[in-house]
Parts: C-alpha cells; sequence; structure tokens
C-alpha cells in the first residue's frame, strides 16, 4: 500500500509527521520494510515495528525487529523476536530457517536444530503437496530448493558440534544428491569429510575432499587440500 507521509526520526526522540501520518499497523510496516537495508537505521525500524506491534502483532513486524536487533548485537532479542514470528506463522518454512540460524549463531544447538528441522519438514511437505511447482512456494528471495539445501546443511553443522556425528553424515548426503548449485555441493563435500575423518573413514574423507577440490569455489580449495594431507598422513 503506498504511503503518503514524511517522517523525521532520532533516537529519543517522538517522531513529527505530516497530518496523513501512518496509523496503521500495514503503515508503520511499510516504512520499516524501507529501511531493512539501511546502515544506521536500525533504531528507526525497531521504532516502527514497535508501533506496527503496539497496534497488531504480526510475524513480519516481529522479524523485522528481530533482524534490527541483531544489527545492534542484541541477539537475546533477536531470539525471541523470531521465535514470536514462528508462533505466529508456524507454516512458514523460511521463519524457522531464520530462528535457527539466531539460535545457532546464540549458541543454543538444541533450538537451532529443533528449528531447522521444523523448516525441513514444512519444505517436505510443500513438495508434496505441489511436486514440480513446490519452488514457487517459497518467498523472499530463495527458492524452496535451495532453502532445503540450506536448512540440511546448516543443521548437518550443529548436529556435527553435539557430537551426532551418523546424523550430520546424512544429512550432508542429503545435501549433495539436491544441492542445485556447485558451491552448496562442495562445501557438503568438504564438511562430510570432516565428519568422516572423525570416524577414521580416510577414504571417504580422502575421496570427498577430491569431490570439493573438483567443485569448489576458491574459499573452500585450500581448506579441501588441507583435509586431503591430514587425511594422506594419518593413512601413512
Amino acid at each position: 500500500m503506498p504511503i503518503t507521509y514524511y517522517t523525521e526520526y532520532s533516537a529519543g526522540t517522538a517522531v513529527v509527521a505530516s497530518s496523513s501520518q501512518a496509523t496503521t499497523a500495514d503503515d508503520y510496516l511499510v516504512k520499516a520494510k524501507d529501511l531493512l537495508v539501511v546502515k544506521g537505521k536500525e533504531n528507526e525500524l525497531i521504532y516502527l515495528a514497535n508501533k506496527s506491534i503496539a497496534l497488531r502483532e504480526s510475524a513480519t513486524a516481529f522479524w523485522l525487529r528481530a533482524r534490527a536487533r541483531q544489527a545492534t548485537g542484541d541477539i537475546r532479542g533477536a531470539v525471541q523476536d523470531w521465535s514470536r514470528a514462528a508462533e505466529l506463522e508456524p507454516d512458514t518454512p523460511w521463519v524457522h530457517f531464520n530462528l535457527g540460524n539466531i539460535k545457532s549463531d546464540y549458541g543454543d544447538r538444541t533450538g537451532a536444530i529443533s528449528a531447522y528441522g521444523k523448516a525441513i519438514s514444512l519444505l517436505e511437505l510443500i513438495q508434496s503437496r505441489h511436486g514440480g511447482d513446490w519452488e514457487s512456494k517459497c518467498f523472499y528471495g530463495q527458492g524452496c530448493l535451495e532453502l532445503l539445501g540450506d536448512a540440511l546443511f546448516y543443521r548437518a553443522k550443529n548436529l556435527a558440534i553435539t557430537g551426532d556425528t551418523r546424523a550430520a553424515l546424512a544429512d550432508y548426503s542429503r545435501v549433495i544428491s539436491l544441492a542445485p548449485n556447485d558451491g552448496m555441493r562442495a562445501s557438503a563435500f568438504y564438511y562430510r569429510a570432516e565428519e568422516y575423518f572423525r570416524l577414521g573413514n580416510l577414504n571417504s574423507a580422502r575421496a570427498d575432499c577430491r569431490q570439493a577440490v573438483n567443485l569448489t569455489p576458491e574459499e573452500l580449495l585450500s581448506k579441501s587440500r588441507s583435509m586431503l594431507l591430514i587425511a594422506q598422513d594419518s593413512a601413512t
């Protein structure tokens, strides 16, 4: 909806606006979205999200505020806001995925694994319902297949940190089988190689490192080569 008001804002001061200033929750949301990619406007975004929430709670208002809070270093507040967004939109996989990301950043591995799992389940449900048309059912600049690959990948990383190596291997293997691009597939090969190495399966670790080297973007190339050297030394 079009916004026809002008607002001046500075931290700690009231909003000064024309007589046509925002009066609905949606008005505040549209203005807040405009500030999402503007660095240094986090406090103004939080102010606008608060105004929207005061009028009507919505998942969008909470995740917008979460993004701004995270940018200001308020990770605890961001976790709370993403959690509330997930409560308000329980069937939106993108929200659960981002809840997993922030919980992972906060060190809550169990919570992150659970949130990623919810996103994965929802995406699988979308795929079963819509078949080949499922890609169009995801939003925010990311297709369903890419989102599923990311959710599996980051769940695997958190599973590995908790010591559940075999579950991590299973998730990395799924990423490799469905990855929509070589970069994602190369990363999964590399991190799966790490898990094979932990299990003492050096042949599989070497094979995955070679796959990663063949596919990899530059940032993984030296890491993959290093892993190959370690695996070769260990085998010797």
